[in-house]
């Protein structure tokens, strides 16, 4: 009867209320008691029985199949609570390169995005992934007669499979490095067909999602960094 708990559990990430329902605990002396979980830790197990009286044991004191079940219960007190992961980013920009030649100011550089995702729990846990996307857009110029439809952004996207994560700590991952480019006209020059604007390629926010036994449970955005001397059009027309 325990193993069929937990299979459903494992399979349905059972909301927490229906985990406190009365069950027969089995402790590894031999004794049972009919009673619920109304609250659980590493070292502590607090049930009450239907009469209202309330055991604080430790988990070791209870079979292995209970001690799973304890620690699957103590899983969804995590996830409903909203404090099982904590998951972040952070965007940065390389080293900025200025050439000069024929009236073009030549800027390249790189940008990448930083993640991390901590266990804030007290349990060792696994079958976490990270997925991200974000979008580049090549700058292009627009010459008159030829057709000037921008292109297409270029997708990117990957994933971070995590096996195990132990309790309180956090990993890191970085992405692949983009290289951009910016080309400027010096003071005085225009392009054919006319204006003088920069042509700059743009990279997107990332937008990433944490998963663990593939239910998504945090989604975050992280802006892009540019070099000080680099400042995105596509915010200026945001603004």
């Amino acid at each position: 009867m325990t193993t069929l708990r937990l299979l459903i559990a494992l399979c349905c990430l059972l909301p927490l209320t229906l985990w406190s329902e009365y069950e027969e605990f089995n402790l590894t002396d031999g004794r049972s008691l009919y009673a619920r979980i109304i609250e659980a830790d590493s070292e502590n197990v607090v049930l009450e029985r239907t009469d209202g009286l309330t055991f604080t044991l430790a988990p070791s004191v209870f079979t292995e199949e209970d001690q799973a079940l304890i620690r699957e219960w103590r899983i969804q007190a995590y996830l409903q609570e909203g404090e099982m992961f904590k998951a972040g980013g952070k965007a940065h920009a390389g080293k900025l390169s200025v050439q000069e030649e024929d009236g073009l100011i030549l800027k390249n550089w790189s940008c990448w995005y930083s993640l991390t995702v901590e266990n804030r729990t007290d349990l060792d846990l696994g079958e976490i992934r990270l997925e991200y996307e974000f979008t580049v857009r090549r700058g292009m110029l627009a010459r008159p007669g030829k057709d000037s439809t921008p292109p297409k952004p270029e997708p990117y996207e990957g994933r971070f499979t995590i096996e195990e994560l132990k309790a309180g700590e956090s990993l890191a991952f970085d992405t692949r490095k983009i290289q951009l480019k910016s080309t400027e006209l010096e003071p005085g020059w225009t392009w054919p067909g006319g204006g003088d604007d920069p042509i700059t390629d743009e990279i997107s926010p990332l937008k990433a999602r944490l998963l663990f036994r593939g239910e998504t449970v945090a989604q975050f955005r992280v802006k892009p960094a540019y070099p000080s001397e680099e400042k995105s059009p596509l915010a200026k027309e945001k603004k």
